[in-house]
């Protein structure tokens, strides 16, 4: 197996230009893919799970075969699943045996040979053990040791940052290749995103690490928080619930929300008058006056279903109408694709970046 590992690193390499990816089940279990503006199908017997990224879809056959869906196009990595296998927006890491790789969605690469077996990635950064006890980072094809003698319980990544703790308890986070030293007594617990870290210190103070910046945010325990990228959330000592970002404070409700979700660059939440709000670059604003049956959010795009089945967005900013009509069942929101059954004319669509596309067995012939 580490011939065949090493083959699928020296020669798969890709000139990738879409921007988007969805796998897609239908009512028969066959599976499908979209990229490019296209669906094709890719499998007749069912699959358990795939993988979408923004370039590609990855999965493992029935049959146990790790493959890689590129421009339509198959590929298989191994004929045995890896051990371990994540996938985020701009990187693919898999341990095969004891060897790490990734897929950066242009060009595969093998990252260490030997390893702990275990790894945690983020869409701009991998942190990993290797087989020495050394705690390593793999950001844009540099690897960089951070301390020795670690364990996987000694760090987490969000996307862009690794935050750990050395033998001797200092916490530190390592943030545009550089180590941060940040508290000499690690935090009991902590919570990150992309350029942003909130824990607690030594006394308590609520504590951030915003873009190299540490500040004291409040001076007093905040027993809830939540911190997606570049944001965090958290109800005050007098219950009013506010957001933090990049330097300002904002009240978003006197009260905590009926409902939430918190999810990359979003903010999604209704009030006690089931009013519907979202939360986008520091600013706050009312879409419905309803709670929609379903919402859900991927980076920059909100999704959410209107009381008569019909999907509406919010992609960038602008306000946008996903469906024409109604859907039929479930839907899906993957990278900036949006998946569901379109009942006129009945058909799998999909919606990406303001387009429709809808499954032809003429076209994928």
């Amino acid at each position: 197996m580490i011939k065949k590992l090493l083959f699928f690193f020296c020669l798969l390499s890709f000139d990738l230009y879409s921007q988007g990816a969805a796998g897609i089940f239908d009512d028969r279990k066959f599976f499908f893919t979209y990229m490019n503006g296209r669906i094709s199908q890719q499998e007749i017997i069912p699959i358990q799970q795939f993988y979408p990224s923004f370039n590609y879809v990855t999965y493992i056959d029935r049959n146990g075969n790790f493959k890689l869906i590129v421009d339509h196009k198959k590929y298989t990595i191994f004929p045995i699943p890896p051990d371990r296998l994540k996938v985020t927006n701009f990187l693919m890491a898999y341990i095969q045996g004891l060897q790490l790789g990734v897929f950066n969605g242009k060009q595969s690469k093998k990252v260490e040979t030997f390893t702990q077996g275990d790894f945690k990635l983020g869409d701009s950064i991998l942190g990993y053990i290797d087989n020495y006890g050394r705690l390593k980072v793999y950001v844009y094809d540099t690897i960089f040791q951070l301390m020795e003698f670690s364990d996987t319980s000694r760090f987490q990544v969000s996307d862009n940052m690794v935050a750990f703790h050395t033998l001797d308890y200092k916490f530190k986070v390592f943030y545009h290749n550089a180590i941060y030293d940040l508290e000499n007594i690690t935090p009991n617990n902590f919570k990150m995103g992309r350029n942003i870290i909130a824990y607690h210190d030594n006394i308590d103070n609520f504590m951030v690490f915003d873009r190299g910046e540490k500040i004291e945010l409040e001076s007093y325990h905040i027993d809830r928080y939540e911190v997606s990228n570049d944001f965090l959330t958290y109800l005050s000592n007098v219950d009013e619930w506010s957001a933090y970002h990049q330097g300002k404070k904002h009240t978003l409700l006197s009260t905590a929300p009926k409902t939430k979700l918190q999810k990359r660059n979003l903010l999604a939440y209704t009030d006690n008058a089931n009013n519907f709000y979202l939360f986008y670059k520091g600013k706050a604003w009312q879409l419905e006056n309803y709670a929609p049956i379903k919402y859900d959010i991927w980076d920059d795009m909100l999704v959410y279903e209107d009381m008569y089945r019909v999907l509406w967005g919010v992609y960038n900013g602008v306000k946008i109408q996903i469906s024409k009509g109604v859907v039929q069942g479930d839907w899906h929101l993957q990278n900036q694709c949006v998946v569901y059954w379109d009942l006129t004319p009945n058909t799998m669509t999909v919606w990406n970046k303001g387009n429709l596309y809808q499954y032809s067995e003429v076209e994928d012939k």
